[in-house]
């Protein structure tokens, strides 16, 4: 029987196929179409976005981690939560239709009511693959969502680029939201077996809705609070100025929290199996918080000292000004995956009340600290989130470490060596680019600059006999000799 490390090893795989494959083909995607659209335009689908994302929430209600958790789920809970996620989707398209108009006026944004009608519909779409994924998610089946993402980003960002090409400005980026939903909903449903029928129980409701409204009201509070930024940036400055901020924190996401969803999605359902052994659960967190570092501490380091040439390569010349948002953005990529790996501690340990009030008091200190700051600039209000961000994080930490025996300096040891291999490798780099003046295409340059510091990355952990390298190295032999044979 494949160990833990072996089963979060391939779920990983896949999810980050479906994850950070989708975030590259986003990126690509973007890269294009900044070049044919206006920042303005991005600051009003980053609008549209928002309210989406919140909107999706409460769809879910929770009731997905409560399936994912329940070990003994029947076709009748499944079935209850299908019917619920369809309603709730139903009712808010409904209300976000008609108030529509009232957005476009708050975001001082007329064209903006004719553009929501038409994204929002993509909430109710999405809610008919609910079920489908949580079943696969819960079987640690990541292939089906893997595929059915990418297929849906490729041939939506397709979509989006010839009618971009064509003059449809912002509506290309509408109708690219509306075609992914429906590409990847039609795909889960083709590889699932599963099948929804006329089937509804009370009990089913009441029973995850006890442990899902927690997850609800702390999902709701951490969307909103993550949402806020924009919401006020949108509010207080300019559609250009709201694009140049969401695309600079949308680099850092593509390359961070695509990874920190791939590890929370997966490590909840595993570390699930084995939730009543204390020690366990500690190797087991201790192990991926280790691999997961190893992989995005360098990609956050190298964000922070070349923000500029990420902006420049990816977006085109007029994106360059955005690269010091970028740079505070990685500061926050470096702590959000491990923050989130520990989360599902309290998850796991059935400590979903905990969870929900330290999520209240770190959401409300990051509002209240957005809206102290944001007419003081843009740099001002992202620097205050980053700051705040640090603060509650090591309060996290500390609080889901004492359920299992985790303590701080166990934590900050777990990644020593790839904080000290990741800063020695993309530092030297750096200074070998600010003493060498080199010309070249910038998306070519970039590409050098990451390649050389990722080779003299492992060569560090090869060299130091890094114990989270060595893991990954014999997983990848391990994962490969069993298809082997």
């Amino acid at each position: 029987m494949p160990s833990l490390k072996q089963k979060t090893f391939s779920g990983l795989i896949w999810a980050s196929i479906g994850n950070i494959g989708n975030g590259a083909i986003n990126l690509l995607v973007t890269f294009v179409l900044a070049r044919m659209l206006l920042p303005s335009d991005f600051g009003v689908l980053e609008l549209v976005i928002v309210i989406t994302s919140i909107s999706t929430v409460l769809v879910d209600s929770g009731f997905s981690q409560a399936i994912i958790r329940d070990k003994e789920a029947t076709d009748l809970d499944k079935n209850t939560v299908f019917w619920i996620n369809i309603s709730i989707a139903a009712v808010l398209y409904l209300i976000l239709f008609f108030s529509a108009p009232a957005f476009a006026t708050f975001f001082k944004a007329p064209g903006f009511a004719k553009l929501g009608r038409v994204a929002f519909i993509s909430i109710i779409i999405d809610s008919f693959s609910n079920i489908q994924n949580v079943t696969f998610t819960k079987e640690l089946k990541f292939k089906p969502i893997a595929i059915a993402s990418l297929s849906s980003v490729i041939i939506a960002g397709i979509i989006a680029i010839v009618l971009a090409s064509l003059g449809l400005g912002v509506w290309a980026l509408i109708i690219m939201i509306l075609s992914t939903s429906i590409i990847k909903t039609g795909c889960l449903w083709l590889l699932s077996t599963w099948r929804p029928s006329l089937q509804f129980s009370r009990e089913s409701l009441v029973k995850y809705f006890k442990f899902g409204s927690f997850i609800l009201i702390q999902s709701l509070i951490d969307k909103i609070a993550l949402d806020i930024e924009s919401i006020v940036t949108g509010r207080f400055y300019t559609k250009a100025q709201l694009g140049y901020f969401a695309q600079s924190r949308k680099i850092n996401s593509y390359f961070g929290q695509a990874l920190t969803s791939v590890v929370v999605k997966v490590s909840y359902p595993a570390l699930v199996k084995v939730g009543e052994s204390d020690e366990k659960l500690k190797q087991g967190y201790r192990s991926i918080v280790g691999m997961t570092s190893f992989v995005v501490f360098p990609i956050m380091v190298f964000i922070f000292f070349f923000p500029y040439d990420c902006m420049g390569a990816l977006f085109g010349h007029n994106w360059v000004g955005a690269g010091k948002y970028l740079r505070l953005w990685a500061c926050i990529g470096l702590i959000q995956p491990i923050l989130s790996i520990c989360n599902n501690i309290f998850l796991v340990k059935g400590k979903s009340k905990q969870l929900f009030v330290l999520s209240v008091i770190k959401n409300a200190l990051k509002i209240f600290v957005v809206l102290w700051v944001v007419k003081l600039g843009i740099y001002q209000l992202i620097l205050g989130i980053v700051v705040t961000a640090w603060i509650m994080a090591i309060v996290f930490l500390y609080y889901s470490g004492r359920l299992i025996h985790y303590r701080l300096f166990e934590i900050a040891n777990d990644v020593l060596q790839n904080t000290l291999c990741s800063f020695s490798s993309v530092g030297l780099v750096f200074l070998c680019c600010r003493t060498v003046n080199i010309d070249a295409v910038p998306l070519v340059l970039l590409l050098v600059k990451a390649i050389v510091a990722a080779l003299l990355y492992v060569l560090l952990s090869i060299i130091l006999k890094n114990p989270n390298y060595l893991d990954i190295r014999n997983l990848i032999f391990m994962q490969f000799n069993n298809k082997k044979n």
